[in-house]
């Protein structure tokens, strides 16, 4: 079992059958997209490369709108 804060005040708690994955989720409906691990390597490596931080992104959560919400963020 995986468990993820996932930008809301409710902790989401998944089985692992899947691979490893990030998470884009909607700031109005909590709707949540699985998105591949290495849509984020390249930020990763640049954060090493120019800061020489070495980031964790096994798991990221990016918070945002979706197509259906995005007209009432606007309101």
């Amino acid at each position: 079992v995986a468990e993820s804060n996932m930008g809301t005040s409710t902790t989401h708690y998944a089985l692992r059958t899947h691979s490893d994955h990030h998470h884009a989720v909607c700031r109005i409906c909590n709707r949540s997209i699985d998105l591949p691990l290495d849509y984020f390597e390249s930020m990763a490596r640049r954060l090493d490369n120019e800061h020489h931080f070495v980031a964790d992104v096994n798991h990221l959560v990016i918070l945002g709108w979706c197509r259906e919400c995005l007209p009432e963020k606007s309101d």
